[in-house]
């Protein structure tokens, strides 16, 4: 399944949060992703946020199908928000100004932080 917004500009704390089935999620406004909005996406792949300034605490934790996040925009990567993603191999954040602990803890197969 897939979740494509183009006009919603924040995802709300736990609105996705265990949708297991969650293959693709197209976000094309999205300013602000809060807290667990997609922990546990154990299927979810494809991640398009462009947008996205601010990613919450444990957003995307447990996404174990994730391999590349592209966030050109993104400010906030709070805490603990990629953690566990264990295929996550490329991350693309060049303006971030605040990376909080644990923001990628367990991502035992990346490769590039840029």
């Amino acid at each position: 399944s897939e979740v494509i917004m183009p006009q919603a500009t924040e995802i709300k704390e736990c609105s996705f949060k265990n949708c297991f089935n969650l293959k693709k999620v197209e976000l094309v406004n999205a300013i602000n992703v809060y807290d667990e909005a997609f922990r546990k996406c154990f299927s979810l792949s494809e991640l398009k946020i462009p947008s996205a300034k601010i990613i919450g605490e444990l957003a995307f934790e447990k996404c174990i199908s994730l391999e590349v996040v592209d966030l050109p925009e993104a400010v906030y990567i709070r805490k603990a928000a990629f953690s566990n993603c264990f295929r996550l191999k490329s991350v693309n954040i060049p303006n971030v100004l605040d990376l909080k602990e644990y923001s990628f803890n367990v991502c035992t197969l990346l490769e590039m932080l840029n």
